[in-house]
């Protein structure tokens, strides 16, 4: 009875899930929302001042008009303190945050130009670097989960 339960759950979850992809609100054009957004969380949780470092230098790729939604939003949801990686704390206090600021910034774009497009895929492109160097808690996490596939 309990599988049967499990399966019927899991075919909501996967047609919620396909549902949600399709009408996906995003300025990201290689990456999609979760897989940004997991970059984030580990830069975040990190508490690596020089992983923060190198995402800000990634952020220096947006485009202009990106980069100034960010900021605006940021202060929105953050307030005028500079985001600032610390040993001691995760660089957003509150894990909603990020998802917040994105959806901002989507509201505040609506649609990149063909040239802002190529211009964002250089910043998807040096955070997902940085998510292959330094998120190894995250990668980790898939590796066991594909592990676990193979037995099946």
């Amino acid at each position: 009875m309990r599988s049967l339960l499990f399966s019927g759950l899991f075919l909501v979850l996967a047609t919620y899930v396909t549902r949600s992809e399709a009408d996906e609100k995003s300025f990201l054009v290689s990456l999609r929302k979760a897989e940004f957004l997991s970059i984030i969380k580990c830069i975040s949780i990190s508490r690596d001042p020089v992983l923060c470092a190198k995402y800000a230098a990634c952020e220096k790729e947006l485009p202009p008009r990106v980069y100034a939604a960010h900021q605006k939003c940021q202060k929105e949801h953050v307030g005028l303190e500079a985001l600032r990686c610390s040993k001691h704390e995760p660089l957003f206090k509150v894990p909603e945050t990020p998802a917040k600021i994105f959806d901002c910034i989507v509201e505040t774009i609506h649609k990149l130009t063909a040239p802002e497009k190529k211009i964002m895929v250089k910043f998807e492109e040096c955070a997902k670097k940085l998510q292959e160097e330094s998120c190894k808690i995250v990668e980790g996490l898939h590796h066991l989960h594909r592990v676990r596939h193979h037995h099946h």
